[in-house]
């Protein structure tokens, strides 16, 4: 293997010139990093005992005539060596990281034994710019290297999205192992079951615990005694009237909601097992039949929306109090 520079590359600022390097990592596609024995023998106990064997007894490490320096050829890229360093060497900016090069990052602290450079990685990819974004891509990544805080928080925000939908598939699912994919469906299995618990009862004899809801009187209005609220209060389709006929089950003499209310909970219950997360609630699409069938009522429809949507965000609160409940098993 040839010792000469010629044919390689100075790197970028501050890996080009410095004159108190006293090593050149070399990339694959060969840049020449000036870097310091010093810091990366702290950072590294690979490069630590690479640095106490004699330059003869490994090929990785050589004399550069020209650069009268030793030179060690690496196997990753210039794009990955310089993050890699830039995490590394103290006083510079944090480099821009993507979720790719996350897992190049990953695989480079494991192979040169960095500690810190592993942490400040795993740190990145807790904040939100990563978890609100790329949640499954996270979490694999999280389980693969051994981030249990990291992968529990990535699970909860990827609730956003349906499990099984046509966008749920990442290439990061082929780092971690089966069972941890195991374990995230089950996860949203088990959230969206108790978020949607909220809205719908468990059987065909069972009675919907609404103990988390403060605006219920929505389910039992009062009527004004006029002609108008009396006609308006026996057509079924409005919001101000009572179910109290066989078939509606679910519902206790308190809770008998109108048939608006209940195809609003019917459809938020489908909505929430899919993806059990609170806002889910609070989509128009979910709110806007109940809400045409307010605007037709009117003895109570203005007072029902004010009230209803105040509901809506009780909803939407308590499904996040129950998902939060539910906790996500990790592989050791």
């Amino acid at each position: 293997m040839s010792d000469k520079t010629s044919n390689s590359t100075l790197a970028a600022s501050p890996f080009d010139s410095d004159p108190h390097a006293d090593i050149i990592l070399r990339s694959s596609d060969r840049v020449d990093f000036h870097v310091h024995k010093f810091l990366l023998s702290k950072a590294s106990t690979f490069f630590r005992d690479m640095f106490t064997l004699p330059l003869t007894s490994t090929s990785h490490l050589r004399e550069s005539s020209q650069a009268s320096l030793p030179v060690m050829d690496l196997a990753e890229p210039s794009s990955t060596l310089d993050l890699l360093l830039r995490i590394l060497y103290p006083g510079l900016a944090p480099p821009s990281m993507d979720v790719d090069n996350a897992q190049v990052l990953f695989e480079a602290s494991q192979k040169y034994a960095m500690h810190g450079v592993r942490e400040r990685v795993g740190q990145m990819l807790s904040t939100s710019r990563f978890l609100d974004t790329q949640p499954l891509r996270v979490y694999a990544l999280a389980c693969a290297y051994g981030f249990p805080h990291v992968a529990r928080a990535a699970a909860r925000s990827s609730l956003r999205t349906p499990i099984f939908s046509r966008t749920a598939y990442v290439d990061e699912f082929r780092c971690m192992t089966g069972g941890a994919y195991h374990h995230l469906v089950q996860y949203h299995h088990r959230c969206g079951e108790v978020a949607s618990a909220l809205v719908m009862a468990s059987s065909s004899t069972a009675a919907i615990d609404l103990a988390w809801a403060r605006t219920t009187d929505i389910f039992h209005p009062t009527c004004c005694g006029s002609v108008d609220c009396l006609i308006c209060k026996l057509t079924e389709t409005c919001v101000h009237y009572n179910l109290n006929q066989p078939g509606y089950t679910g519902y206790t003499s308190s809770t008998r909601p109108s048939v608006a209310l209940v195809a609003y909970f019917n459809c938020a219950g489908a909505a929430l097992k899919s993806c059990p997360h609170g806002p889910v609630v609070s989509t128009l699409s979910l709110l806007e039949p109940t809400l045409v069938s307010a605007a037709k009522c009117s003895s109570f429809g203005q007072i029902f929306v004010v009230k209803f949507l105040k509901f809506v965000k009780e909803l939407e609160n308590a499904v996040e109090k129950k998902v939060s409940e539910v906790k996500l098993a990790f592989e050791e």
